[in-house]
């Protein structure tokens, strides 16, 4: 026998549906990416290590920023060093752009690590180098020693624009050396010897050869370039270089610390300079990630004697 189907009844199955129609979830909707601003929006020429804010909408952690000439998929000299998440809204490239960049506007694209993808374009311009970019070729000499714990990979001067290293007085005259120019392949490299820590423990890694990149950082605002010939004066230096095979970046800092030696650096005359970090010559050795938030981490302090010649290039 068939159950009575009475208007009672349908009403109430109608008003369930209805209800049940109301309270159900609307299917998920992946988040578009948008890619709405830059901070700063432009750069010159051989600009290096510079933070560019890039904010929009849908950010993830893991997520890569890229810059490529507007229209194209060519990034144009322009290299992304590192992406660093802060939140959905906004993120860090630390950029560096090369001497020969194209001077142009530029796209930004980021993709989070779903494989998401999102482009704001022209956001980004490289400008022409000016005085903001290098402007002195030199040449960088390490005077190996046998108590010296950075020093050359034994293919002699690091001249600039050979074997794709840059090389350079900046415009505020102080040092710069890059080991591997823009994205090119690493063709030059410096030996790092972080075996002997000044208090107890073990290093982080031993011995190795690394692609880097070595900075000074001096007292007066005309660093090298502004020195009288047989002065001497007290810089802060810095090497940065990543391991491969890892997600970390690293940077050891000579004096930019209290428990740390600055570097003496006495001009010969007037196309070279002298650089030295004399005894106790302890460096801070720092790690950051090269994903996520970009915060550096105190890996001890380490004895990092060496010394190198800085020759303008005729």
């Amino acid at each position: 026998m068939k159950p009575r189907t009475t208007a009672a009844s349908l009403v109430g199955c109608f008003l369930m549906l209805v209800l049940a129609s109301a309270g159900a979830p609307a299917p998920a909707v992946a988040q578009d990416i948008q890619v709405n601003t830059a901070d700063p929006s432009s750069a010159p020429q051989g600009t290096v290590n510079l933070n560019v804010t890039i904010k929009g909408k849908g950010f993830k952690r893991g997520a890569s920023a890229r810059f490529f000439v507007t229209t194209t998929t060519n990034p144009g000299g322009v290299t992304v060093r590192s992406t660093s998440f802060v939140s959905p809204s906004q993120l860090v490239a630390n950029i560096d752009v090369a001497l020969d960049a194209t001077t142009a506007s530029f796209d930004i694209e980021v993709e989070n690590a779903d494989g998401r993808t999102g482009k704001g374009t022209e956001l980004f311009a490289v400008t022409t180098a000016g005085t903001a970019a290098f402007e002195i070729p030199v040449a960088v000499m390490f005077r190996d020693g046998s108590t010296d714990r950075i020093t050359s990979d034994g293919q002699g001067a690091y001249s600039h624009g050979t074997d794709k290293v840059r090389a350079v007085l900046v415009a505020n005259g102080n040092f710069f050396l890059m080991t591997n120019d823009s994205s090119k392949p690493a063709v030059r490299r410096l030996f790092l010897d972080f075996t002997d820590p000044v208090s107890s423990g073990s290093p982080p890694f031993g011995t190795g050869t690394q692609q880097g990149y070595l900075s000074t950082s001096c007292e007066n605002s005309g660093g090298l370039r502004d020195m009288a010939v047989d002065t001497s004066q007290l810089c802060n230096m810095s090497v940065h270089f990543s391991v491969p095979g890892t997600n970390t970046q690293w940077a050891i800092r000579f004096g930019a610390y209290s428990d740390t030696t600055p570097a003496t650096v006495h001009r010969i005359d007037v196309e070279s300079w002298e650089i030295e970090v004399p005894e106790p010559a302890v460096g801070k050795l720092l790690s950051a990630p090269t994903k996520g938030r970009l915060v550096f981490t105190d890996q001890g302090n380490f004895h990092m004697p060496v010394m190198l010649s800085v020759t303008v290039l005729n």
